[in-house]
């Protein structure tokens, strides 16, 4: 993997074009903020809009700075519950406005939408920088998460970021054939809501699966690993393949091995 490097500012290349996303939490404006004015004609900036749309998206800030540093903003829908619709779109604006590369900033941009963007990316060959800004905190603290597990209402505190689960998505940009009575490997990752894993099984039906848990590279969250871990204890029993899940697989939540100080700006070319 390249190496995570700071950054105090964000200078565009010629041709390049910058894609956000109208996320809620404050760290969505922080790049806008560090992108630096646009002093050539037709500067443009690729947004993301959510739909449906959440009351607290930062749409009017980031609309606000985009045009106050001369950038022209052009906004895509991006249906969350039915994002097969989105990749022709984002395709064809790359293509109408020739653009030559693409800085992606993933702070608050949807799972999902990160990988159907890459694959376009991929698809045309433009060079790519990633920018992420690490959330400073993250819900649950460890205090309500002891306090979910003492009370004992239910063996998986689930309700601290997910409401529920939806549906299981696919777009055919991402898909492939699956053919008849072929093994089928499910590849998932440790949350706080079970409930994700458990539909991911229900409707794949793996022949094999395995459960990959996040270890955060900071002292003060490590506690989060055992806290996911404890989660998916029932899941992972009922899926058990000793040689795949005992010990637990687990990987760094973030791709640096060292990690400074909480919401570092971060960048990835």
């Amino acid at each position: 993997m390249p190496k995570l490097e700071p950054v105090r500012e964000l200078l565009l290349h010629q041709g390049e074009i910058f894609v956000s996303a109208g996320g809620f939490e404050e760290r969505v404006l922080v790049f806008p903020n560090l992108l630096q004015p646009c002093t050539e004609r037709h500067c443009k900036v690729f947004f993301l809009e959510y739909i449906p749309p959440n009351k607290n998206n930062k749409l009017k800030e980031l609309r606000s700075t985009f045009l106050g540093k001369n950038y022209n903003f052009i906004s895509m829908q991006y249906a969350r519950y039915s994002p097969e619709t989105f990749d022709v779109p984002f395709r064809q604006n790359l293509e109408q406005f020739k653009v030559k590369a693409v800085c992606l900033d993933i702070s608050g941009l949807s799972r999902y939408a990160i990988m159907i963007i890459l694959d376009i990316v991929r698809e045309l060959n433009l060079p790519l920088r990633l920018v992420y800004v690490e959330a400073s905190d993250y819900a649950p603290s460890q205090n309500d998460f002891e306090a979910a597990k003492a009370t004992a209402t239910q063996h998986l505190p689930t309700s601290f970021i997910h409401t529920g689960v939806y549906d299981v998505l696919h777009v055919p940009r991402l898909a492939s054939i699956r053919m008849q009575n072929r093994a089928t490997l499910l590849i998932a990752f440790d949350s706080f809501n079970e409930a994700l894993g458990q539909a991911l099984v229900n409707v794949i039906n793996p022949s094999r699966f395995i459960l990959i848990n996040g270890q955060p590279p900071r002292r003060e969250l490590r506690w989060r690993e055992d806290a996911t871990a404890y989660v998916h204890k029932f899941l992972r029993g009922e899926w058990s393949v000793e040689d795949d899940n005992y010990p637990i697989k687990t990987t760094s939540t973030c791709s640096s091995v060292a990690l400074v100080s909480p919401c570092k700006i971060r960048t990835r070319f």
